[in-house]
């Protein structure tokens, strides 16, 4: 049965530079990722949440760990979604369930630990929080994309974490290439090197128009080269991208990203770098990245659309909950 499963990358997650490696475990599942959006709960969402979330586990962590932080969320789709996801994401950890940790799951390999919030209460930090069920995921993901819509409608607002004076961003994209190949992850890793954090992400399928817009320097290298780049984004309308953005100190974030990429050709570009490491060519090199700070302004203008792959209304109806009647028995 074809479902969608959702994941919560938290804030602690994040900052310890792990959500590459987690991105990169979630795709050896045969599932695709079709949502992603890095968002900042508040009191009213937290509430919203927990009164979704079965776990009494992940309630409690959420409650007293999310308000106020970047999450993550993935949407991720196929044939029994949610049960692949809770396998490969592993049980939740607690000091009664030492017979559950091992190291092939996501919680058995990056396992935060557990933190004291008084002397008497403490939580675990299980890495990521998912929905148990199809009916848990299905409200979740309406809630996000729904309700709360409006909370990270924009790749370029971030409550909380709005860029300030000292601060720059760059508008990053992996193109098909990455997307197919399931290089999403290990590209994400590698970026985490920049000491850069994420502030924007979102999985989109661009539209041709778009695409020519963006590409629309490379005329004047000719439009035989125009057209083979514009293709190899574009395929027909078939292929998605990730969309992410990345903030940190100004005068550094465009230098260390485009260090970390390397050349626009990957047979030139650096030995270590993505470019050099996943692409093949000048048409088919997998990421790209923003040239200038007005690069980044206009893209961002160009890309920050409602064209997400994710629809606001999810693709399947919400499971009815089980009834019980009552049979009398036999006398």
């Amino acid at each position: 049965m074809l479902e969608q499963a959702i994941i919560f990358i938290d804030n602690v997650s994040l900052k310890r530079s792990i959500t590459g490696k987690i991105i990169d475990i979630l795709l050896r599942t045969d599932l695709e990722i079709v949502g992603m959006k890095m968002f900042v709960p508040n009191e009213e969402m937290i509430k919203d949440f927990c009164n979704i979330i079965k776990s009494k586990i992940s309630a409690s962590y959420i409650r007293h760990s999310y308000i106020d932080k970047r999450i993550l969320a993935i949407v991720m789709q196929g044939e029994n979604a949610v049960d692949k996801v809770k396998n490969i994401t592993g049980r939740e950890r607690t000091k009664m369930k030492r017979d559950y940790w091992h190291g092939t799951t996501i919680r058995g390999i990056y396992f935060g630990g557990s933190r004291k919030i008084n002397p008497f209460f403490k939580v675990y930090e299980n890495v990521v929080q998912i929905a148990q069920n199809r009916h848990e995921a299905s409200r979740l993901i309406k809630l996000l994309w729904g309700k709360y819509q409006e909370s990270s409608i924009s790749l370029r607002h971030l409550r909380g974490y709005e860029k300030n004076e000292n601060e720059e961003r760059t508008f990053i994209m992996l193109k098909p290439d990455a997307v197919q190949y399931k290089l999403i992850g290990k590209i994400i890793d590698d970026l985490s090197r920049s000491g850069l954090y994420i502030v924007g992400a979102k999985v989109a399928k661009p539209t041709v128009e778009q695409v020519r817009h963006h590409y629309s320097h490379l005329k004047n290298k000719g439009m035989d080269i125009f057209r083979r780049v514009v293709n190899n984004i574009y395929k027909k309308g078939e292929s998605k991208v990730i969309q992410l953005v990345y903030q940190g100190p100004k005068g550094e974030v465009m230098r260390v990203i485009r260090e970390i990429i390397g050349s626009t050709d990957p047979r030139e570009a650096a030995i270590g770098t993505i470019r050099r490491s996943y692409g093949k060519d000048l048409d088919s090199n997998v990421i790209h990245a923003s040239s200038s700070l007005d690069d980044t302004e206009r893209e961002l203008a160009l890309w920050d659309t409602q064209n997400e792959l994710l629809e606001p209304i999810i693709t399947y109806q919400l499971e009815k909950p089980e009834v019980r009647t009552n049979i009398p028995k036999n006398k």
